[in-house]
């Protein structure tokens, strides 16, 4: 949902915002954005034999458009738009940097592009204390660069939530003797401390025979 807020939350008055998504096809958030009225583009983008064409139409656009600030999100994005940001003479060049340790610990090939990209970036948003550490830490980044801005929620959507929205949850996924519910938002790997969910859950449900882990 973060790029929904941004697109409904920031300030007008001072910002003119434009989105360029690399993807292969239409998705949710850009008929999203054009249906709040948002400046989307689309740059066709799969996998590394597409990246040169890409680069050039970013390139092209940045141009064309002279945006002030540009900023990107995750690597492929960071990887083709920031050079060509540079090559355009974009002055102010964002990244928000989500992973912390991850290429320094399972993919070490991805280090290197982490650097060329902290590199090609003026300013680096890290998401959480520990994505600073790393930044400052193991890849020598000044701290100068970095600004720390934690994820955030729009709390009141936790709040007085319809009765009757809970109860349709519950029937989707059968809950309705289950307690306690418990979420995890992850995938199936590693990193995201699945080997550590599933027992810990198990011991749960000695105590809470009716839990259910989502």
């Amino acid at each position: 949902m973060a790029f929904e807020w941004i697109a409904a939350y920031l300030d007008k008055d001072r910002f003119d915002l434009s989105f360029i998504l690399l993807n292969t096809e239409d998705s949710v958030l850009e008929q999203h954005l054009k249906e709040k009225k948002v400046d989307v583009v689309r740059i066709y983008c799969s996998g590394k034999k597409s990246w040169i064409p890409a680069w050039f139409k970013l390139y092209t656009y940045f141009k064309k458009n002279k945006p002030d600030i540009i900023h990107c999100h995750l690597r492929e994005a960071c990887i083709l738009a920031l050079p060509a940001a540079k090559s355009a003479g974009i002055a102010v060049r964002i990244h928000t940097r989500h992973h912390s340790s991850l290429h320094h610990v399972y993919f070490s090939k991805g280090v290197s592009w982490d650097k060329w990209i902290n590199k090609l970036s003026t300013h680096i948003i890290a998401i959480s204390g520990e994505v600073k550490k790393i930044l400052i830490e193991w890849e020598k980044v000044p701290e100068k660069k970095i600004s720390y801005i934690p994820h955030g929620f729009l709390l009141d959507e936790f709040e007085h939530i319809d009765k009757t929205r809970i109860l349709s949850l519950r029937q989707q996924y059968k809950l309705e003797q289950a307690y306690p519910v418990i979420g995890v938002v992850s995938r199936f790997t590693e990193w995201k401390g699945i080997q550590y969910i599933i027992p810990a859950f198990k011991e749960l449900l000695t105590t809470y025979p009716d839990a259910v882990l989502l």
